[in-house]
């Protein structure tokens, strides 16, 4: 099973993901962390990130629930616009969810 947390800034997704994971004595994975230097200098700057800056942190951020989550875990996530970067939610390749 993962966790998946998410909301706007500020609303506490780590600190419940982290709580969850905990709680749940599983791993605890911060969505901002799989970000690439490229995003996160546009973001120290103020700019907003493209759906194509956000497509490299969306698969790294997947391998990584794949691979350091194999039996469950809670990721912290901000959420997606409706009608777009849908390639968060798809499943892992095996067709698991």
């Amino acid at each position: 099973m993962n966790i998946l947390v998410m909301g706007v800034a500020g609303t506490g997704k780590s600190t419940i993901a982290s709580g969850l994971a905990e709680r749940l004595g599983a791993v605890f994975l911060e969505a901002d962390d799989f970000h690439p230097e490229s995003n996160r200098a546009k973001m120290a700057s103020g700019v907003p990130l493209t759906d194509a800056d956000r497509e490299p942190w969306i698969e790294a951020l997947c391998d990584a629930i794949r691979a350091h989550t194999p039996g469950g875990g809670g990721v912290s996530h901000p959420p997606q616009k409706a009608g777009g970067r849908g390639s968060g939610t798809r499943p892992p390749p095996d067709g698991g969810g």
